[in-house]
């Protein structure tokens, strides 16, 4: 019997082409793979690297402007004070506990130490709201002492000069608001001194020297007392002058005024009448003082 023949192999015949397409034609008309995938990773990796194009950098921005540093203002400029000069006090009249009006130094007999009251606040009056560098000219400034009250008023003369004499006014009626006349020497119960206060623009500025008259007295030339002259005064008594101002007259009193003393003079003691003292100073001068002056 031929294999050919026989109905089995026919069967089997037709089931080895149904499983060939089922095995082999169907996973690829459904589009599944027969073997394992290749790793994604791997096939990118596989594939060669194409280069990318290098893009050109856009410029470096420049360089942030350093913050600039505020200019510095100058300070304000200082105003320039005007230079002066105050000249010593001149006494120009008194009036006697009689009501007496009297007029000058001979009549009056003389005022000793409101220069050290006054000078120093006239000279501040370079400082004075009305003044400035260019202030020119001379301010006249006359005071009332009244020894009752021990007050003093101030105000500024007609014959002042400078640009503005009212606002000057004002600086000195300040200044010396409640000063005390304290002990100084005195005659006469009410007293009125004129003083000068000369301004200049050119000068240099803080100089003020005083000049003129003081208090219309003549300055005592004091020449040092030498070892030699010292020791020849052994039994005499030798003090120093208290007051900014010792006047030197030459009789108790009412004496003409000779010689002003500043304070710290070595003068020496002689006789005393009614509160006066004669002394002795300079090279050999004399005269009479009172006794406040040197201290007794």
């Amino acid at each position: 019997m031929a294999g050919s023949d026989h109905p089995s192999w026919g069967r089997v015949g037709v089931i080895a082409v149904v499983g060939f397409v089922i095995g082999v034609g169907w996973p690829r008309l459904v589009g599944a793979k027969l073997g394992p995938s290749v790793p994604v990773e791997s096939a990118a990796s596989a594939r060669p690297e194409v280069a990318q194009p290098v893009l050109a950098s856009s410029a470096a921005p420049p360089p942030a402007p350093a913050a600039s540093t505020p200019p510095v203002s100058p300070p304000p400029p200082v105003a320039s004070m005007p230079a002066l000069t105050v000249n010593h006090g001149v006494l120009l009249s008194c009036r006697s506990e009689d009501g007496q009006t009297l007029k000058g130094v001979g009549a009056c007999g003389g005022l000793a130490g409101f220069d050290a009251i006054a000078q120093p606040r006239l000279r501040k009056l370079s400082t004075c709201p009305a003044a400035n560098a260019s202030t020119n000219g001379k301010l006249s400034v006359v005071f009332s002492l009244d020894f009752t009250s021990h007050k003093v008023g101030a105000d500024v003369g007609k014959s002042s000069t400078v640009s503005d004499p009212q606002g000057f006014a004002t600086c000195v009626k300040g200044a010396f608001q409640g000063v005390s006349l304290g002990a100084l020497d005195h005659q006469n119960p009410r007293y009125t001194i004129g003083y000068n206060v000369v301004f200049a623009p050119t000068a240099p500025a803080g100089t003020s020297t005083p000049s003129g008259p003081a208090d219309g007295l003549p300055a005592a030339a004091v020449s040092p007392v030498t070892p030699a002259a010292s020791a020849a005064r052994t039994d005499e008594a030798s003090v120093e002058v208290a007051w900014d101002v010792a006047i030197v007259r030459d009789s108790p009193r009412t004496g003409a005024v000779v010689a002003r003393l500043p304070r710290g003079t070595k003068v020496h003691l002689g006789a005393n009448q009614e509160g006066w003292y004669k002394i002795e100073y300079g090279s050999g001068s004399e005269g009479w003082v009172y006794r406040g002056a040197i201290g007794r």
